[in-house]
């Protein structure tokens, strides 16, 4: 593979990142991309579209036992990233949320260490029975244990004695089970909901995933030549890479608040089913709710787990669909206090011998939902 960062060589004189991989030629226009992901941003700042919600956040909902910017909410975080496979990731929050309401015990390391490794790991594929809890147990004991052994239990040390976010990142990662991507995310949170400060932070990385290489390829910021299908491994590689340039050319743009966008947009309104029909609700939403959907080309359509498919075109007709192809986009004034989709707060499994008692009260109780603090207000 051949890597190679042109400046002006490509599309008219714009900034492109390439790189070629396994025949094909990947590219990464830099200047379209800063251009769609800062008025991305913009809407992200000011809340309109999906960003008008005020419960957005899979990860932003704890137990309200926890007090924001704990150690606890650290290792609340720090647990849930561990068994993030990103596969029903949104779910997964929810099922977490429920085990440590039903365990709280399991946000103390050294609890968690005296539990023993079979008590633990029977417990987690209890509460989280989809392929995120199998993997991540293997890898548990070693984890806690480095957590315990040099960070004295509490994953805030990692992080809050150094200023440079690479340093931290490359200490997470010797974490048995925090690749790269997930030592992003877990960072990502930490910045976003007022953890952790670095005097570096245009450094730092999204946590770059199928999400990353579908939206910015419907963007045309992406592209490859020829236009086929390439391995999910290959694009999420490049996009990694493709990132890094990115944010080296523009330390303005927030890394995440563009990771931000990413996920909303390629989680909440870029969907697997892409037919156009008409008063088809879902693309009523994304025209409606999607801050960047006038750049969107619609080259892929859905993820398949295994390759990605440029040489698809997926835009319907919008005058056929609407009429007037456009629709009002929501203000936080409107949405102010709802949910951005139907939201069941109920455990998806329930193991046996619970309590129902403590079930009702967990129910009952009004947990706290987060909002990023660089923007909104804590509220509960």
């Amino acid at each position: 593979m051949a890597a190679k960062h042109q400046n002006g060589k490509r599309n008219g004189g714009r900034n492109v990142y390439v790189e070629k991989r396994n025949g094909h030629t990947l590219t990464f226009d830099i200047d379209r991309a800063y251009e769609v992901f800062t008025i991305g941003v913009k809407a992200r700042d000011e809340r309109t579209g999906v960003f008008a919600y005020d419960f957005l956040y899979p990860e932003a909902l704890l137990p309200p036992f926890i007090e924001p910017r704990s150690k606890e909410n650290a290792m609340y975080w720090f647990l849930s990233v561990f068994w993030d496979y990103n596969t029903n990731s949104a779910r997964l929050y929810r099922d977490f949320y429920f085990l440590t309401s039903f365990h709280p015990e399991i946000l103390d390391a050294e609890q968690f260490r005296a539990r023993g490794p079979r008590r633990n790991r029977n417990l987690i594929k209890k509460f989280l029975s989809h392929p995120n809890a199998r993997p991540g147990a293997v890898y548990l004991d070693s984890a806690i244990e480095t957590l315990l052994e040099e960070y004295d239990g509490n994953p805030l040390n990692i992080v809050n004695d150094i200023g440079d976010i690479n340093e931290v990142r490359d200490r997470i990662v010797q974490i048995k089970n925090f690749q790269e991507k997930k030592a992003n995310l877990l960072l990502l949170y930490y910045v976003k909901y007022g953890l952790t400060t670095f005097n570096n932070p245009y450094e730092h990385c999204v946590a770059v995933d199928i999400h990353k290489v579908r939206v910015p390829a419907n963007l045309k910021i992406m592209d490859v030549e020829p236009r086929t299908k390439i391995k999910d491994k290959v694009g999420i590689d490049f996009a990694n890479n493709a990132f890094k340039a990115l944010f080296k050319a523009h330390p303005d743009l927030n890394a995440s608040k563009v990771d931000d966008l990413l996920w909303v947009v390629g989680a909440k309104l870029c969907v697997k089913e892409l037919k156009g029909k008409k008063n088809n609700p879902k693309w009523a939403r994304c025209l409606r709710d999607c801050p960047v959907e006038p750049y969107c080309e619609r080259v892929i359509g859905a993820d398949y787990g295994k390759t990605f498919d440029f040489d698809v075109d997926q835009r319907p007709d919008f005058n056929v669909l609407f009429n007037s192809g456009d629709l009002h986009i929501p203000s936080h004034q409107e949405k102010k206090g709802q949910w951005y989709e139907d939201f069941s707060f109920e455990p998806r499994v329930i193991p046996s011998k619970f309590s129902k008692r403590k079930l009702k009260e967990i129910l009952d109780s009004k947990p706290i939902y987060l909002q990023p603090v660089s923007d909104f207000t804590t509220s509960q």
